[in-house]
């Protein structure tokens, strides 16, 4: 099989090579406009990236084609593979000789006439064991330093240390993510809430579950079910456009209960701001053409700026908000529902895709 070269420009992006795993991701893409990429599947992706002063080359990680989708004039690569744990400093004469080969690492490109290539699979394969580490934490420290106001830069350090076990240091950068600003602003918040507290239960339950917690959450959300009266503090104006958004409640429900109460894209989890996206908006309020998506992906998806791919069931970005704050959720899986009858219609998904090119 073939293998190919991908460089990330982290400065370009404004983010990391991956999603909210951090450097625990295990599936990973990139995008071509080359129409030889059609050909790859089952070949080798490296991707390379560059930072600091003066700029510190790493192979970051490499993975192994399985699909590969046409979305508007270029082509998404994806498939599974590994973050190397730490990503591999490259230096050298070689690599100088390689990077210059490569053109400085302008665009997609194949290299297996390279004889470089046969480092950088040594590196992929000695790596394919290793697990996160010290070394790890050390790798995230030099990303602080070179971008220390990137919040992801911090979220990749408090995810690195939450797993080796460094909660407090974990909490002070998920903070620090927060402050900054994050690509992850969901799984930084959890990271600092810590594991969700023990259900009480017996006689402590019983003297709580007589509280009324009030608010105006309270009175939004009723046993799941929204309020047909607005809320206090909420314009009726307000209310309606809200009522509006969400249409059939006993619908909205219903969705919400096959998808454990999450977002299909995101899995927020917060019900108030879960609306029911229909595949076919002309179609019938049925399970297998509703997808129950986060209030501002449920735009996107309207406008077709997030698309799902019907076969693969990944989420695609449109050129718009690739590189934005949504770019982590690129080529993440649609969320399953809990039962195969209410997943959606492959026929529907297809009729979706093919309108929106």
């Amino acid at each position: 099989m073939s293998n190919f070269l991908q460089y990330f420009n982290i400065e370009k992006m404004g983010r990391f090579p991956n999603g909210a795993d951090a450097l625990l991701t295990t599936r990973m893409g990139v995008y071509s406009k080359l129409a030889a990429v059609q050909q790859a599947q089952g070949g080798t992706v490296f991707v390379i990236s560059g930072f600091g002063k003066p700029k510190t080359y790493v192979l970051w990680e490499a993975f192994t084609i399985e699909d590969i989708v046409k979305q508007d004039d270029q082509f998404v690569v994806s498939g599974a593979g590994r973050v190397l744990l730490p990503p591999a400093v490259l230096s050298g004469k070689d690599f100088e000789k390689f990077k210059s080969a490569c053109a400085n690492f302008v665009g997609f490109r194949k290299i297996d006439d390279q004889k470089y290539t046969e480092t950088l699979q040594q590196l992929a394969d000695a790596n394919a064991k290793a697990r996160l580490a010290p070394a790890c934490e050390q790798f995230c420290d030099e990303l602080v330093k070179a971008f220390p106001k990137m919040g992801d830069a911090y979220y990749y350090r408090a995810h690195t240390r939450q797993h080796l076990g460094n909660a407090a240091g974990a909490k002070t950068d998920y903070e620090q993510a927060i402050k900054l600003g994050t690509n992850f602003p969901d799984e930084a918040r959890a990271g600092i809430a810590g594991p969700p507290p023990v259900s009480q239960s017996g006689d402590d339950q019983k003297q709580t579950s007589g509280k009324s917690t009030g608010g105006i959450a309270a009175q939004v959300v009723a046993k799941g079910v929204f309020a047909a009266k607005a809320p206090t503090g909420v314009s009726e104006v307000a209310w309606r456009g809200v009522l509006q958004r969400r249409g059939a409640e006993d619908f909205r429900q219903k969705v919400l209960t096959a998808y454990d109460n999450k977002c299909a894209v995101s899995s927020a989890d917060a019900e108030a701001v879960i609306e029911v996206a229909l595949i076919d908006p002309e179609g019938p309020n049925e399970l297998k053409n509703a997808i129950p998506l986060r209030a501002d992906l449920r735009t996107l998806f309207d406008l077709n700026l997030l698309r799902v791919h019907p076969k693969t069931r990944k989420v695609f970005l449109a050129d718009a908000v690739q590189n934005g704050s949504y770019a982590r959720l690129w080529a993440r899986t649609l969320r399953a529902p809990a039962s195969k009858d209410a997943a959606p219609d492959f026929t529907t998904l297809q009729k979706r895709w093919n309108s929106a090119k």
